[in-house]
């Protein structure tokens, strides 16, 4: 599935307003789930072990152990009973943690509860408890974790406050307002993706702003085809070319433009086509015609065209022609139409405006029309460039290809030359 090209300045204007609200919507949804939510306050007591001489390392290596034990039962009811606490034994346990550091032989105990208050009371009172248990099982004599010399816990830190911990209303906010947002860029790039396609010359006049020229029907050739067997043309195909050319016209205050740049909306291969076709019809009519193409995949393909094993019996290589560092390899038809065909040997990355006004002037000396085909500005600026530098622009579009949404960027795309645009031409679509 090839998905439409997405410009961020188009996507940006017509979405911006749903991004902008979804993302204040998300922050309003978690401000209001904040103010609703039961509040999480923990507080933390730190205790310090301490050992007899010769016995801290020992000591220390029950570190681990001492800070299970926080949450150990025995512990969690001393607690509950020294607090008065309503809450169960395995609420409370999945709110109490203890972190130990071997270091400096300390054990910090967190508790949480929804009362701040309540969450200090449990702190302090499970730092009790360790204490009471460790002093009970170090001194009786049959006891498995019985140390001689015997460790002490002393409560070093107590705890006096409880922070928050959740719900954090900044941070709310801030999710919120990003999963809003993030929700509306997938709504809305999704939405791009299943646009409709223009089938029609009615479905392109519904984007409205640009006149549509009409229809042209035929197959979809490589570069080169059409004028290199113009019998694969049939009577229908170059009529339709013909009412285009006629239609360029009108659109251009009743004459022909001496220079026309055809723009493909979304994709170059149409446009390329309908270039190759409107020159071949302009000089079977009696036109002196150049079709100019910069396009380095259609340039490579039409090449191949030419090799012996292909077409090369229907047309003549002339003279090379060669300006600046460009040289042009020019092709006439064996035909008689007066239809020169021009492709640069290597393609140059890109045209600054006045080289392509130059080689406007060049190909347009001695000659009724000059064709260029342009890729489509969504895709590199030479679109823009050429547009400036002809006299007129017509934009391609491919019926059941082209989305809606790539010809708004196309549109967008030339807006600098807009004064240039005629309008646009549907290719094998139905009027």
């Amino acid at each position: 599935m090839r998905y439409p090209s997405i410009r961020l300045g188009a996507f940006w204007r017509r979405w911006w307003l749903l991004l902008v609200l979804a993302a204040a919507g998300g922050a309003l949804a978690a401000y209001v789930y904040g103010s609703h939510a039961t509040p999480m306050y923990e507080a933390e007591a730190q205790v310090l072990v301490e050992a007899a001489d010769g016995a801290a390392g020992q000591s220390a290596a029950l570190l681990p152990t001492y800070a299970e034990m926080v949450a150990s039962t025995p512990i969690l009811a001393y607690a509950l009973r020294s607090t008065n606490s309503p809450a169960s034994m395995e609420a409370l346990r999945q709110r109490v943690r203890g972190e130990s550091d071997r270091d400096t032989r300390l054990i910090a105990i967190r508790a949480g509860d929804s009362d701040p208050d309540q969450a200090v009371a449990l702190a302090n009172a499970l730092a009790a408890g360790l204490k009471r248990y460790v002093a009970v099982t170090t001194a009786a004599p049959s006891s498995a974790t019985a140390l001689t010399p015997k460790p002490q816990i002393r409560l070093v830190v107590p705890a006096d406050s409880a922070a928050r911990i959740r719900p954090r209303s900044p941070f709310l906010l801030e999710f919120g307002a990003l999963a809003g947002l993030f929700g509306a860029i997938a709504f809305a790039l999704v939405t791009e993706a299943r646009r409709p396609k223009v089938t029609s010359e009615d479905d392109l006049a519904e984007l409205g702003g640009l006149p549509v020229l009409g229809s042209v029907n035929g197959a979809w050739p490589r570069i080169g085809t059409s004028f290199l067997d113009p019998t694969r043309s049939s009577l229908e195909e170059s009529t339709s070319y013909r009412r285009l050319a006629a239609q360029i016209a009108v659109a251009n205050n009743e004459e022909a433009p001496r220079s026309l740049v055809l723009v493909g909306a979304e994709g170059a291969e149409a446009s390329c086509a309908v270039g190759a076709k409107l020159a071949l019809a302009l000089a079977q009519d009696g036109r002196r015609v150049v079709l100019l193409d910069f396009e380095a995949n259609h340039v490579r393909r039409f090449l191949e065209d030419l090799k012996p094993k292909g077409r090369a019996q229907g047309v003549t290589r002339v003279t090379p022609l060669k300006h600046g560092d460009i040289t042009f390899d020019r092709f006439t038809l064996r035909s008689g139409a007066p239809l020169v065909v021009a492709v640069p040997r290597l393609v140059p990355r890109g045209l600054s405006p006045g080289q392509a006004e130059d080689l406007v002037r060049l190909f347009s000396e001695g000659m009724d029309v000059l064709i260029i085909h342009a890729a489509p500005p969504t895709r590199s600026r030479g679109a823009l460039v050429w547009a400036l530098a002809t006299k007129a622009t017509v934009l391609v579009v491919r019926a059941g290809h082209t989305k809606y949404a790539a010809v708004d960027d196309a549109r967008e795309g030339l807006e600098p030359a807009r004064s240039k645009l005629l309008g646009a031409v549907l290719h094998g679509g139905r009027p």
